[in-house]
């Protein structure tokens, strides 16, 4: 799948798996979900939307929360993108994401994120680009702490969300 876009054409997106997200991560209201939108300089991000509302949602308000199956509702509905999951302290996950580290034509997975995903051995996914992988580890980052992005590396606890695809990239129980 090739991730070239024209600014006015929407990102090609992975059709969602839910099926491939882990259970237990299922049963926590910490979902949102998501939907493509244009930044000021043109770019398309992805924005999380409250399920409940269609309005905005934050990261770092409970209420902007939802159940899995009411955000799979939305996306059943057709008016979002995708779902995401929200990072709190009350759980026990941190997501690490790579970006742009699959090659689109070739899906070959560049031999550091290679490396740092055989290091965790974990829940891993493809993001919703194809071209991104997500790891979700049970895992704390060291204190004071929330988030920290170093170059294509992203690690987040807490406050941020991540949208998730279901594609596992090995496709077992593990993510492997």
């Amino acid at each position: 799948m090739s991730t070239t876009t024209h600014l006015n054409q929407r990102p090609a997106t992975l059709r969602l798996n839910p099926a491939g997200i882990p259970a237990e991560m299922k049963l926590l209201v910490q979902w949102v979900n998501w939907r493509w939108a244009r930044t000021d300089d043109g770019h398309w991000t992805k924005v999380p939307i409250d399920s409940h509302t269609g309005a905005l949602a934050s990261s770092t308000n409970p209420t902007s929360r939802s159940s899995f199956t009411a955000v799979l509702a939305r996306v059943e509905r057709g008016d979002v993108d995708g779902l995401g999951f929200v990072f709190t302290n009350d759980d026990p996950y941190v997501g690490i994401d790579l970006d742009k580290v699959i090659e689109p034509d070739t899906g070959v997975i560049d031999a550091e994120a290679k490396g740092i995903i055989d290091n965790f051995g974990s829940y891993t996914e493809i993001s919703p680009s194809g071209t991104g992988i997500h790891i979700i580890v049970k895992g704390r980052l060291p204190e004071g702490v929330t988030g920290r992005r170093q170059g294509h590396i992203e690690l987040y606890q807490s406050g941020r969300y991540f949208t998730m695809t279901g594609h596992r990239l090995w496709g077992d129980s593990d993510g492997r």
